[in-house]
């Protein structure tokens, strides 16, 4: 909580310039996150279930349809009948715990507003400190980790979150994009098309207008386009050609270790 606050005002300071108001607010919005925190968990839990369910259903639906020449067919559709049924019962039944969690998160993000303009004015005699990540230099990205998110309803190679390091950022790209920057996975993983190989470079394309190297590091996730770097002597050249790489898809790619929950909500408060 202090480490957000410290980021959205630029300034360092601890507990002790803060009235005490300030701190129990502090006390306050952190056992507010813990509570938003754990209700989220409980609803992901229940739709993760449901889900399941759906799949059984599937399931037992095709069985009970194969087997319906033997009498054991008709006993899985009349399970099946049950189970469709209480499947639609449940799905009715919003669950308590993910109507709390928007809820308190709604408050959580109230109070912190709240809390920031208190601690804005109790350190206000204390000097900004120099923004240390907006570096303009794109060498002075490389060797920055990042953690990427690949979106798998737009990526043909699908592979789990995971970790990077960024090895070279290119001066010049082709025209499909306005920046881009290779990345070495932290822990290359397999893919299987066209046949089997380890995935160890990426690239990260940036094509929209508001997404840009330097705002993944400073201000938040950026949307990219991820494709397989397939001629490594590119890595010591300062463009690379679409043929030198073939299509993962696409996700979200930011700086690790990420910023606190209540940077990211200060900043976007004050950038709206």
């Amino acid at each position: 909580m202090l480490w957000g606050l410290q980021l959205a005002l630029g300034r360092k300071f601890n507990e002790s310039v803060l009235s005490q108001e300030s701190r129990d607010g502090m006390d306050h919005l952190i056992e507010l996150k813990r509570l938003a925190e754990t209700r989220g968990l409980e609803g992901w839990k229940y739709f993760s279930r449901v889900h399941r369910f759906w799949i059984l259903w599937f399931a037992l639906l095709l069985l009970g349809i194969a087997l319906l020449p033997v009498i054991i067919g008709v006993v899985f559709l009349v399970g099946d009948v049950f189970l469709y049924r209480w499947i639609r019962k449940r799905e009715r039944t919003t669950p308590k715990a993910s109507l709390e969690s928007l809820e308190t998160s709604r408050a959580f993000a109230k109070e912190l507003q709240v809390l920031y303009e208190k601690v804005k004015v109790e350190t206000s005699h204390l000097p900004k400190e120099k923004d240390s990540h907006g570096l303009p230099e794109g060498s002075a990205f490389v060797g920055r980790a990042v953690w990427i998110s690949v979106d798998t309803d737009r990526s043909s190679t699908v592979f789990a979150d995971r970790k990077g390091i960024v090895v070279r950022v290119f001066k010049h790209t082709p025209d499909r994009c306005k920046e881009a920057m290779a990345i070495e996975l932290a822990s290359p993983p397999t893919t299987f098309f066209p046949w089997p190989r380890r995935l160890r470079h990426i690239i990260a394309e940036y094509y929209n207008e508001w997404d840009s190297i330097q705002y993944s590091f400073t201000k938040g996730h950026s949307y990219v386009r991820l494709v397989r770097l397939n001629n490594k002597t590119v890595l010591k050249s300062d463009t690379y050609r679409i043929k030198d790489t073939s299509r993962v898809g696409a996700g979200s790619i930011t700086a690790w270790p990420s910023f606190p929950t209540e940077a990211f909500l200060l900043n976007r408060h004050e950038s709206g």
